[in-house]
């Protein structure tokens, strides 16, 4: 085997808020295919069971998946990281029945740690933190973004974050 012709897993993200959730595949650093997945409610049911509501998103994810893999030629998408949201877990598994791939949560309150004081982060608020986030850690340095330079994490950004 020559690890040369090894292709590197992409990775993907699913952030969630309440009408939309926000596919994206990024690739040794490199954002390579976005897709807004609109989850409207079925017509009539003010509480719709968030079965169906993650059985639908999933549905999107595969499909959306699938065109990732098929039409950009990238390396397939092994692990997809669902959140925040409050039915986070239960997206993650519907997803990961549905394309068999590992879906992990995104649980903002472990993984960072805010300043005393300033409380639990809303999970309402919480895809808006990621949001922030993203934009405070961009870099416009070319040497930041060339695959040397990238980390096996597939959320390395939050070691980043941490040091700061």
């Amino acid at each position: 085997m020559h690890f040369a012709n090894l292709r590197i897993a992409c990775r993907a993200l699913l952030g969630l808020d309440e009408s939309s959730a926000l596919l994206t595949v990024v690739h040794q650093r490199a954002l390579c295919f976005a897709r807004r997945i609109q989850i409207p409610r079925s017509q009539g049911a003010e509480d719709e069971d968030p079965e169906h509501v993650a059985t639908r998103i999933a549905t999107q994810v595969q499909r959306s998946l699938e065109v990732v893999e098929r039409q950009a030629g990238l390396a397939p998408v092994r692990t997809v990281w669902v959140g925040p949201h409050p039915y986070c877990a239960l997206i993650a598994r519907c997803t990961s029945e549905q394309t068999g791939l590992e879906c992990l949560q995104l649980e903002l309150q472990a993984e960072l740690r805010f300043a005393a004081g300033t409380g639990e982060l809303p999970p309402e608020k919480a895809a808006g933190a990621l949001i922030a986030i993203g934009a405070a850690l961009r870099s416009e340095d070319p040497a930041a973004a060339s695959p040397a330079a990238s980390q096996d994490s597939a959320l390395s950004w939050l070691s980043k974050l941490k040091a700061a």
